[in-house]
């Protein structure tokens, strides 16, 4: 599906000889293909591609935009429509191109990009909303600015990304948590069907019925491991408004006020219509412990619903009122300043908490963010429980019975003294020393953490060996693939420490999955 305008084949070829002129031979013999050959590939796209040395590529080339390292594109091209998908598919199989597919390109380890072909997602960018069914049919390129505004048109909502500018793509495919999460699940649980071109160029629509294998390892079985996701349709909530509030607690008080958030507002079936998270950041009156979130149900419900927590140290209430999702989460996001510089790099690590900590635990993690080096690093508590822990149907999403994802996001800029990457690295690092007696060996894989040996175990947990199997059937050649895929050979690269069988079955498909 595209709503763009293709412009006609003379404006197109002023395009290109204008653009094309600053490309090097040398582009074309990275990529084994001839400049005429490549103008053809580029006369068939209903987008348009972007090569070294052309305007844009700077901006083109960018993973997450936050990442020291990113590898440089040979060529990313612009989608416009489902078959220009596929022309890249066959012209990567054809060329043995390396390919990646970034629908917002907000991959915190950098997997948005590679040194190949990144088929680029973002003009697959669409909202159609039945509101009878309460449901919509969205573009994997959609960012969360433009499926909010829409849903908010009809009283309908999602639970999504705060970021306003991820995409659905890789988001939900990770699973996809949001303020309203422990609301109404995390964004994968709300997920109906799915459309995935294969590498071959078939396109299969996925559901609980038809190909349900692969609709269920899709639905957090990370992005870029069995096909390209082209469409996801929702299942919708109906939410016209919903109250939303900001608790600041000074750090001095943090610690009393955990281990009431974790034992009577975490985990389990407690606080069911209270969505929030928990922040540990600098602001303008000192390092404080935030905790900000979204209450569905009245003023004084929601009210209520705090009033335990208001009365454990003493904490000041902010950003106490009612409003449209879209307006609370810009809100609540904004309550944490950004850091005031440019060509500023970013890292993170952290892990899930599933026991109860103590006080003197708390008070442990509480002096390590202290420490931090700059007062823009933050320590992000994004809290589980309530619906999370009961998906309407199975997917490959594991953490579901933990209390909290703990992530500690740390900023430097380079050549500057605001903090240099060996202060940062040196801070994430005695951070997850502290907190590597609370958490339980997994990460949230929207979060990936490069160079973690145990990636299999630590995204997918026992859900592996099935996720192998889908990856057999669906890309049995491994034609999608990153630096942490699914392999579908196996034991090729290690063993997983999964001991549980695939959970399906099918005599065509061959191979080890142990």
């Amino acid at each position: 599906m595209a709503f763009n305008y293709r412009p006609n084949k003379v404006e197109k070829q002023v395009r290109i000889d204008k653009a094309w002129t600053r490309v090097v031979e040398q582009v074309f013999e990275v990529l084994g293909v001839t400049r005429e050959e490549l103008a053809a590939f580029e006369h068939g796209l209903v987008g348009h591609l972007v090569l070294p040395g052309m305007p844009g590529y700077g901006a083109a080339s960018q993973g997450h935009g936050l990442q020291p390292v990113d590898p440089q594109p040979a060529i990313v091209v612009y989608c416009a429509a489902f078959s220009d998908v596929r022309l890249c598919l066959q012209w990567a199989r054809a060329h043995n191109w390396w390919v990646t597919c970034r629908s917002g390109g907000h991959s915190t380890a950098g997997y948005s990009v590679n040194s190949g072909m990144v088929i680029d997602l973002s003009s697959l960018s669409y909202v159609v909303v039945d509101p009878l069914l309460k449901q919509a049919r969205v573009g994997a390129g959609t960012q969360f600015r433009t499926l909010n505004t829409t849903l908010d048109l009809y009283g309908l909502h999602v639970p999504g990304g705060e970021c306003p500018t991820v995409a659905i793509g890789g988001y939900m495919q990770g699973g996809g948590y949001g303020f309203t999460s422990r609301i109404f699940g995390m964004n994968c649980d709300n997920v109906l069907a799915v459309t995935v071109m294969l590498a071959d160029g078939r396109i299969v629509v996925a559901d609980a019925q038809r190909n349900a294998d692969l609709f269920w390892a899709v639905r957090g079985g990370t992005g870029n491991n069995f096909g390209v996701l082209l469409e996801v349709t929702y299942r919708l909530q109906a939410v016209r408004d919903l109250w939303g509030f900001v608790l600041l607690w000074p750090l001095d008080q943090a610690a009393e006020a955990l281990v009431t958030l974790q034992n009577e507002y975490s985990k389990g079936d407690v606080a069911t219509k209270l969505g929030h998270q928990l922040v540990f950041a600098t602001l303008d009156q000192g390092p404080v412990l935030a905790m900000v979130g979204m209450y569905h149900g009245s003023d004084e419900e929601g009210s209520a619903a705090i009033e335990r927590l208001r009365r454990t140290g003493n904490p000041d209430l902010q950003t106490a009122r009612r409003d449209s999702y879209i307006k609370l989460n810009d809100e609540l996001v904004s309550v944490f300043p950004g850091v005031p510089f440019q060509n500023v790099f970013e890292m993170k690590d952290g892990g899930y908490i599933a026991r109860p900590l103590e006080a003197e635990d708390w008070q442990k993690i509480v002096d390590q963010y202290k420490r931090t080096p700059n007062p823009y690093n933050i320590a992000y508590m994004e809290v589980y429980g309530a619906a999370i822990g009961h998906p309407a149907e199975p997917n490959a999403f594991i953490h579901r019975d933990v209390y909290m994802d703990f992530y500690i996001d740390s900023f430097w800029k380079p050549g500057s003294r605001f903090t240099d990457e060996k202060t940062s690295r040196k801070w994430i690092d005695d951070f997850m020393t502290v907190l590597a007696p609370y958490v339980n060996g997994h990460k949230y894989q929207n979060y990936p953490v490069r160079n973690l040996a145990d990636y299999r175990w630590a995204y997918w947990g026992d859900a592996f060996n099935s996720l192998v199997f889908v990856k057999q059937k669906y890309d049995p050649t491994n034609f999608f693939r990153f630096e942490q895929s699914i392999s579908p050979y196996g034991k090729e690269r290690g063993i997983t420490r999964s001991t549980q069988p695939s959970m399906f079955s099918d005599e065509e498909i061959a191979g080890d999955v142990s």
